[in-house]
């Protein structure tokens, strides 16, 4: 289940101030539910928090994660928390700190504590400024990012290069809306005119908006 929550650094390129709710398919069919916000901070660096509730077999799954970035793009702090009730039950939790050598990782699994500390290359850019596309800054078509993102599952930093596709037609909930195309290594997102997400297409799973009725 922690594979869904994690590609969703793709889509983080949303409205300064929004949230959205989504539907959570897996192999087409409906999983569970999601919602996502964004603020700016007075700093200029934005905060993300997403929100997942998947029925996997006989158990339930919630997961928390949160995503803090400074005005440049660079992350600050990463947050999960994944808690499964139901026939198994396991409660994991992993905070994740950033200095200039790397990222310090504190996990809890099940009340078991360990800490990492997994370096990155100082040549290589953290820095990613698709994190504020259609935040502040406006892409042109073909714009492309090359950065490192540090994936808080498997706790390796992967080079990720995101790309500004620009505007097709998706379909949603049964409503038609004009989008920003945007891919990576870990799928594609395709964002509203305010850089809200209407579509993520994530390797093993995808996430549609729910409209208010």
């Amino acid at each position: 289940m922690k594979q869904i929550a994690l590609p969703l650094g793709l889509v983080m390129a949303t409205l300064a101030h929004g949230q959205v709710r989504m539907v959570v398919l897996i192999d087409g069919r409906r999983a569970g539910t999601a919602s996502l916000t964004q603020r700016l901070t007075d700093k200029g660096g934005k905060v993300v928090n997403m929100a997942l509730n998947i029925q996997s077999g006989d158990d339930d799954v919630h997961i928390e994660s949160q995503w803090v970035y400074d005005p440049k793009g660079a992350p600050t702090r990463m947050f999960q928390q994944v808690i499964v009730s139901g026939k198994d039950h396991n409660h994991h939790e992993a905070i994740v700190t950033f200095d200039e050598d790397g990222a310090n990782v504190v996990i809890d699994d099940d009340g078991d504590r360990s800490t990492k500390h997994i370096p990155l290359i100082a040549s290589n850019m953290r820095e990613d400024p698709s994190e504020f596309w259609f935040v502040r800054d406006q892409p042109i078509v073909g714009e492309t990012v090359v950065a490192y993102r540090f994936n808080i599952d498997s706790l390796v930093w992967e080079q990720v290069t995101t790309v500004y596709k620009g505007m097709r037609p998706v379909t949603t909930d049964g409503r038609r809306e004009l989008a920003n195309v945007v891919t990576s290594e870990q799928g594609s997102a395709f964002l509203d005119i305010n850089g809200l997400p209407l579509r993520l297409d994530l390797p093993n799973s995808s996430l549609e908006r729910q409209w208010d009725k």
